[in-house]
């Protein structure tokens, strides 16, 4: 009886150090510090021989302890080993890695709109309380988490600026994280002040802040305009003005804009040719303009004209028109040659111009220029690349010899109609585009949200022909196709379904001559048929991920010409690997564990 309780409490001595060991061993490779080993010896080596330990010791218990009190003692310290090694684990996790992790589980900015008459469960709203819940999972995920949440600040309401100066009181550092701030809230009427106060301390805080977004309205009309400091201007790179605004006192701050790349200007209200000053722009690359038709304005051709001359923008490469006008007549044709003067200063410098003309209210009629404007456009910019318009009735005559991509505004029903885009290719002659490489429908159901800059910020090459992209996430549904890009939430349709007036059929293509052209064409294959286009459709909650349900070929290898990845540091993919690693044998874990606890009980019967 003393031999056996002798050999029990050799053997439980013998499998405690050897518990300790693997539990010591293991900490230690989690921490980068490890211990005495052959310089051939690598991390995964380390704790593969960890793992050999713990299966040994292990075995000891299952072969030769039968105490129950052993068993519960060996248990509490495999619970401990398994606590530690995850907690070490997610500390190593390098800032970049889990930074891009969890940048892919957020929708892009693009995408949201922050407006609060989409209410509280629209797709920005959603994606607020996701990044606001990343920083409550640990201290790791904070520091990510808080670069995410404070990258793109916007006030919606007026109220969120006093909350905003306290956090940045309690928390100074959150201030020089921000890159884009973006004032989208009412000011009531005697709340100027308060308003101009809270930003003058925000402007100070904000000392990396390159991005500008103006889009706040107030009933004020003598303090429309925040009071902005040189130095903010001096360093704003992208400026967005919104409408509401009075335009001469804002052409009056912009002469401070020495680093402007970007600007963006929603023209409403009267400006006359001595309300626009002269100002050198020696770094401006992008100009977006938007334009209210109404009876008090002034003609846009004056506006154009004085611009032209009064603003020397030497690096000019992109120039956006979006002109929208009153619902007038089906097919009204629209005078385009307000756009000759600024396109005679700049046109030959431009490699991307957008000119589309929309209604200010929903309607499916068309209003486009002359086929002779849009040549015109065409001619005036020698150098163009890409042009992106809203029309595409009587394209057979145009012409341009470097033009590459061509992108089409238009209603979702022609982006997910594949005669339509059929069409549209080949009503273009090859002959009379010899550089064309691509023609694109858009959705306008899209340039609410993502604003006149999609075609830019999602050019054309940037999915290879046979290829297609998808952003599935909760409120956010987005398809590129090889030759659309369209929006697959149509909810939008019924807000507007009661102020579509009631039109007549389309026309048979038998009517407008459609079926001649299309008889003339050479059979293809309908690879992108309209049936596979709406399967990718997704639900109200729809996982956030980049969902490939969408592609037709699955058993079709990717394409050579989709862009590789970019390369990985080493300290990545050394972590990944410890990470897969790990993850694999966390796995496992549980079913050795059941398989032991069973085994145990067997032999404690026994």
């Amino acid at each position: 009886m003393n031999t056996t309780q002798t050999s029990i409490a050799d053997v439980d001595m013998l499998a405690t150090s050897l518990t300790r060991l693997s539990v010591g061993d293991l900490e230690c490779k989690i921490r980068d510090t490890p211990g005495p080993q052959s310089p051939q010896c690598t991390p995964t080596d380390h704790a593969v021989k960890a793992d050999q330990i713990r299966g040994e010791t292990e075995g000891v218990h299952l072969n030769s302890i039968r105490s129950p009190s052993i068993r519960s003692r060996t248990s509490s310290i495999s619970s401990e080993a398994s606590f530690s090694e995850g907690r070490c684990l997610i500390s190593s996790l390098p800032f970049e890695l889990l930074h891009l992790i969890l940048e892919y589980a957020t929708p892009p900015n693009l995408f949201l709109d922050a407006s609060i008459c989409r209410g509280p469960s629209s797709a920005w709203s959603q994606t607020l309380r996701q990044l606001k819940s990343f920083v409550l999972v640990c201290r790791t995920w904070w520091d990510v988490g808080i670069n995410l949440l404070y990258c793109h600040v916007i006030i919606r309401r007026i109220g969120q600026l006093p909350a905003l100066l306290r956090s940045l009181e309690a928390n100074p550092k959150l201030g020089s994280i921000v890159r884009t701030l973006q004032i989208d809230c009412f000011v009531p009427h005697g709340y100027h002040l308060i308003f101009e106060y809270a930003l003058a301390q925000i402007w100070a805080s904000f000392i990396h802040n390159t991005r500008l977004i103006l889009n706040h309205q107030t009933d004020d009309r003598d303090h429309e305009l925040p009071k902005v400091p040189d130095a903010v201007l001096s360093s704003t790179i992208d400026l967005e003005i919104g409408p509401g605004h009075r335009l001469p006192l804002l052409f009056s701050s912009l002469v401070q804009c020495t680093s402007l790349v970007c600007l963006t200007i929603n023209f409403q209200g009267s400006v006359g040719s001595d309300d626009i000053p002269i100002i050198q722009f020696n770094f401006l690359e992008e100009l977006h303009c938007t334009w209210n038709d109404r009876p008090t304005d002034l003609p846009t051709a004056n506006v154009l004209s004085t611009m032209s001359k009064q603003w020397n923008m030497p690096r000019l490469k992109r120039f956006t028109v979006l002109q929208l006008i009153p619902v007038l007549s089906v097919g009204s044709v629209i005078d385009g040659t307000d756009y000759y003067p600024f396109l005679r200063a700049h046109g030959k410098k431009l490699i991307y111009l957008s000119i589309c003309f929309l209604p200010i209210l929903y309607s499916k009629k068309s209003f486009f220029p002359a086929s002779m404007d849009i040549q015109s456009f065409l001619d005036l910019c020698p150098n163009l690349k890409h042009f992106a318009t809203g029309q595409y009735k009587e394209t057979r005559d145009l012409s341009h010899s470097t033009l590459e991509y061509l992108d089409v505004w238009a209603d979702s029903s022609s982006c997910l109609t594949y005669p339509q885009r059929i069409l549209l290719r080949t009503s273009l002659e090859e002959g009379h585009f010899p550089s064309l490489r691509k023609v694109r429908l858009l959705d306008l159901a899209l340039l609410s949200t993502t604003g006149l800059r999609l075609p830019i910020i999602i050019p054309p090459d940037s999915l290879s022909p046979r290829s297609k992209m998808t952003w599935k996430y909760p409120g956010v549904a987005v398809c590129h196709g090889p030759d659309y890009l369209v929006q697959g939430d149509l909810d939008y349709l019924g807000t507007y379904c009661d102020t579509i007036e009631p039109e007549k059929p389309h026309p048979s293509p038998e009517e407008d001559g459609s079926a001649e052209v299309l008889r003339e064409l050479p059979f293809q294959e309908d690879t992108f048929s309209d049936d596979d286009d709406w399967e990718w459709i997704p639900p109200s909650e729809t996982p956030s991920d980049f969902s490939d349900d969408f592609d037709e070929d699955e058993d079709e290898e990717p394409s050579s010409e989709w862009p590789s990845s970019p390369s990985l540091s080493t300290q990545l993919l050394v972590a990944l690997e410890i990470f897969e690693d790990t993850l694999a044998r966390q796995e496992a874990r549980p079913e050795e564990e059941e398989a032991a606890v069973g085994a145990c009980s067997y032999i404690g019967c026994g």
